[in-house]
């Protein structure tokens, strides 16, 4: 997925916009992993019954392989990857590296979430308004200015 005047844009030139969700997971790869990239796969280049999204090791120096492949974009594109990474280690079984995927985009959503709420507050403690309306909910500030 690449960036394009701050919206992403599936990788096939089409100008494909991606969910929220498969923004999210792309995040958590790229932090997680940052010699890594989630990318969808057009239908044209797929058969009906093959994967949809791959991650790609992209390490410089090295060639580019597949590391993970699935059918849809969600916690078990993570948690796949996860359990890659501990095979060796033989730390984590698939259902622990599932909810640690599950946990880590959940945080990743509640982060956007505060975030988005701090913001609110600002906006409104810096507001000279006395009344604030946002998404259908009225906000009195007190004493105004």
């Amino acid at each position: 997925m690449r960036i394009k005047d701050d919206h992403l844009y599936l990788p096939t030139g089409e100008g494909h916009f991606v969910s929220e969700k498969q923004r999210r997971i792309a995040e958590i790869i790229s932090e997680m992993y940052p010699n890594t990239e989630l990318q969808w796969i057009p239908p044209s280049d797929r058969g009906a019954d093959d994967f949809a999204f791959r991650v790609v090791d992209v390490t410089p120096g090295r060639p580019p392989y597949v590391a993970v492949l699935a059918h849809e974009c969600d916690e078990r594109i993570l948690a796949k990857l996860i359990q890659a990474d501990n095979t060796k280690r033989d730390v984590l079984n698939y259902l622990d590296c599932h909810n640690a995927a599950i946990d880590l985009y959940e945080a990743k959503r509640r982060k956007e979430e505060r975030m988005e709420m701090y913001e609110m507050a600002y906006t409104i403690l810096r507001s000279r308004k006395e009344h604030f309306r946002h998404k259908g909910f009225n906000f009195g500030v007190f004493g105004g200015r």
